[in-house]
């Protein structure tokens, strides 16, 4: 759950970089919560993706540098079965 992760980055800012939650349920007042879990961790320079599917955090994944072309691809596919 975000707030669990929002604690973790507190606790280890050095250790965490981006935190990815799916997005399952489609809740205004959760998603306002998720935003505001974002802001209270930005200054750590840890970013939270909310994403509707792996492919999603994958896409964000690569454009960190955080995995490779073909991790990439791996995801996609392995998204679309």
């Amino acid at each position: 759950d975000p707030e669990v992760y929002a604690r973790i980055v507190h606790e280890f800012p050095e250790r965490v970089r981006v935190v990815y939650i799916r997005r399952v349920e489609r809740k205004p007042e959760r998603e306002r919560a998720i935003n505001m879990l974002r802001n209270e961790i930005r200054h750590t320079g840890c970013d939270l993706v909310l994403a509707e599917d792996s492919a999603g955090m994958a896409v964000h994944a690569h454009a960190q540098g955080l995995i490779s072309d073909a991790g990439l691809e791996q995801v996609r596919r392995e998204s679309d079965c």
